[in-house]
C-alpha cells in the first residue's frame, strides 16, 4: 500500500503514506475496521467525511507495520492557525501500536517539518501519553450530550 516513506531495519518495521488510490481500493475494509470503533470518531465525523477528506488530501492516510503489511492505520491533518501550522493526529487504529510507536513519532516527525509544521498533536484516548512519552498533556477535553428538550 503505497511509496514507504521510512523504514526502521532494526525492528523491521515500516511507515507508508497511503495515496488516494490505494485508499479507494482499500476502502471497504477500512470502512468495516471504523465500524468496530464509533466510539472513537463518530462524535466528530462521519465515515463518507473521513473517506471523502483522505481522497481530497484534506487529511493524510498512513499506514505503519511490519515490513510488508500494515498493522496501523493513522489519519493526520495539516491545521493552519494564525501563530502556527500543527500537524495533527486525529484517528489511529488497528493492533501492534507498541511496535509501530517509533517509527509513528519519527515519520510524523519528518512530515510536520517538511510542511512547515512548528508543533505535532495527537487527538486520542486516555493512555496515549504513555504510548508517546514525548507528547506532553495540554488540555482536557469534557463533553456532554445537550438533551433534545429542557436543562439538567
Amino acid at each position: 500500500m503505497g511509496e514507504v516513506v521510512t523504514v526502521d531495519r532494526e525492528f523491521e518495521v515500516e511507515a507508508r503514506r497511503i495515496s488516494a488510490e490505494e485508499w479507494s481500493v482499500h476502502w471497504p475494509q477500512i470502512s468495516r475496521q471504523l465500524d468496530t470503533i464509533p466510539q472513537y470518531w463518530s462524535v466528530y465525523w462521519t465515515k463518507e467525511y473521513i473517506n471523502h477528506a483522505v481522497m481530497n488530501d484534506e487529511w493524510q492516510a498512513w499506514g505503519f507495520g511490519d515490513m510488508g503489511n500494515i498493522n496501523v492505520v493513522v489519519l493526520t491533518q495539516v491545521i493552519m492557525y494564525p501563530a502556527n501550522a500543527i500537524l495533527q493526529m486525529v484517528l489511529a487504529f488497528g493492533n501492534s501500536l507498541d511496535l509501530v510507536t517509533p517509527i509513528i513519532e519519527a515519520t510524523f516527525e519528518r512530515f510536520a517539518f517538511e510542511a512547515g509544521c512548528k508543533y505535532c498533536e495527537i487527538y486520542g484516548r486516555p493512555g496515549w501519553e504513555v504510548k508517546f512519552p514525548r507528547f506532553k498533556r495540554v488540555g482536557v477535553v469534557l463533553r456532554c450530550e445537550v438533551p433534545a428538550i429542557g436543562v439538567h
